[in-house]
């Protein structure tokens, strides 16, 4: 069955059609969960509540869009929910920030996935959060500042500490990772 025909299914709240949108979907929300979260069952915990607000909000999706962007939106607000309600996003001192500027990296191709996910999870909780909303999400950092109830000044300061960071685990790798000249 198509994910359209499911999503139609849910909105009529069949039960059926819930668990099969589920598993087609479980694979996809657990890693974009793991990208936000500091281990698996974190993860799990992310996305079970991910799934808990789709199926609540499922009749509010506008099914002439496709549906995994609009899930994807909401698993990265269930994880940002998670760690506020949690503390897990601490505040960092804004007098320091530092300016790094983007990461150009070559070598990047030899390392797996696999390798990319556990130098992502091996960040800070704030820096990785401030990292995937700002590098994969697209986020502006008023956005991010918003969501995390920090200061935009944090928010570019967090950004610039995990590029760093990043950088120097990458170099761990053999990667070579260095600044692109302005």
């Amino acid at each position: 069955m198509d994910v359209n025909a499911l999503v139609g299914l849910c909105c009529k709240g069949k039960r059926n059609a819930q668990e099969e949108l589920y598993r087609h979907f479980y694979a996809y929300a657990l890693t974009v969960c793991l990208h936000y979260c500091e281990d698996r069952a974190e993860a799990e915990d992310v996305l079970i509540e991910g799934f808990t607000k789709a199926f609540k909000n499922i009749k509010q999706f506008d099914q002439t869009k496709d549906f995994k962007p609009w899930f994807r939106k909401l698993l990265v607000h269930s994880a940002i929910d998670y760690h506020r309600k949690y503390n897990k996003v601490k505040t960092s001192d804004n007098s320091l920030v530092v300016e790094v500027s983007d990461v150009g990296l070559s070598g990047l191709h030899q390392l797996q996935y696999n390798d990319l996910m556990a130098i992502l999870q091996q960040l800070p909780t704030q820096y990785r959060l401030v990292f995937n909303l700002y590098e994969i999400e697209g986020f502006k950092h008023e956005e991010i500042a918003e969501k995390l109830g920090i200061e935009t000044s944090t928010s570019k300061s967090n950004l610039s500490r995990a590029k760093f960071k990043l950088r120097k685990m990458l170099e761990s790798y053999g990667v070579t990772a260095k600044r692109k000249e302005l």
